[in-house]
């Protein structure tokens, strides 16, 4: 009768091995969330590339329908007393053209509405709109407390959604208030002030001057990335039925102080802080003829300003900025 053969007892995975194997897992993951992170923001920054293409095609089929651009901010008086007015920003008129016409007219513009202060337009001013987030954008863009007529005071009970995409009526490095000195000024596509502007103002070309661009964030405050815990906006730009303009200034890097050497993620002041993003390096902007650009952080302050400006004599090439 031949001889059984020995079973040999299987050995398991010593602890050392099973160290070395969650290692080697560890370090895989470790390579591969940055490639996950990358690809996820890439799809995010290619999100609020199309948000951009839309409206600055929305805002040239505008221009298309009026014979001029929208608005950058409607604003009037419907007395000479002041006592009745009308606010609204660019936002609105161009919503029949990103196939939102139902919330167009929904939106009450006639007397005795203040527009989007007004609280007979709460349910049109508190409907995200898509077209107007950037993905990349964090936390809630609502805004709770509107800057309210007539006594000037912020109501807490007014609230509003907000957009990520904002126009300048203009830049100046120094940073003055061209309603008192605008000899520091360049005027924009969509111009200073309650103008609607032609596509023949724009000498520089549609290709060279800047329309519509980044400024996200809002209703938060930040510095370079750094949330501002300590800061209170009145919310007279952050929604995204208001004006949603405002001179674009230069600011120092931290986003602290203006002027100074940095004009793309320096700070998204609803006043005066320019283009601000979330995406690594930069900003995305949309030129005057609906092409969509990336404006690298270190984009130096005059070819920023020659972008915004649309009669500057200055023509840009690509590898300008």
């Amino acid at each position: 009768m031949p001889e059984l053969s020995r079973i040999k007892a299987r050995r398991g995975f010593t602890l050392i091995e099973l160290l070395v194997v969650i290692s080697i897992i560890a370090v895989l993951i470790s390579l591969l969330l940055p490639a996950v992170q990358s690809a996820r923001e890439a799809a995010r920054r290619a999100q609020c590339t199309n948000n951009l293409k839309q409206i600055a095609l929305a805002m040239l089929n505008y221009e298309s329908a009026f014979g001029s651009l929208p608005g950058s901010f409607y604003a009037w008086d419907y007395d000479a007393s002041g006592d009745i007015g009308c606010y609204y920003g660019f936002g609105v008129a161009i919503l029949p053209y990103l196939e939102q016409r139902p919330l167009y007219e929904a939106f009450n513009i006639g007397y005795p509405s203040w527009a989007f202060v007004d609280r007979m337009n709460q349910t049109v001013v508190n409907t995200k709109v898509n077209a107007y987030i950037c993905p990349s954008t964090p936390g809630d863009h609502k805004a709770t407390g509107l800057y309210r007529y007539p006594d000037w005071t912020i109501d807490q009970t007014l609230t509003a959604e907000c957009s990520d995409y904002a126009v300048p009526r203009g830049y100046s490095h120094d940073g003055n208030d061209y309603r008192n000195d605008a000899s520091d000024w360049t005027v924009s596509a969509m111009g200073l002030y309650n103008e609607w502007p032609k596509l023949s103002k724009i000498t520089d070309g549609t290709s060279n001057t800047l329309l519509v661009g980044e400024s996200a964030g809002s209703p938060q405050l930040y510095h370079r990335r750094n949330l501002d815990t300590t800061y209170v906006d009145d919310n007279w730009f952050t929604p995204w039925t208001s004006y949603r303009n405002s001179g674009w200034n230069s600011w120092t890097y931290d986003g602290s102080l203006s002027p100074g050497p940095c004009t793309v993620n320096c700070t998204n002041a609803s006043w005066g802080g320019g283009l601000y993003s979330f995406h690594p390096g930069g900003a995305n902007l949309a030129m005057c003829d609906g092409s969509v650009r990336f404006l690298k952080e270190s984009t130096n302050r005059n070819i920023t300003r020659g972008l915004i400006g649309r009669s500057e004599g200055m023509i840009l090439s690509g590898d300008s900025y």
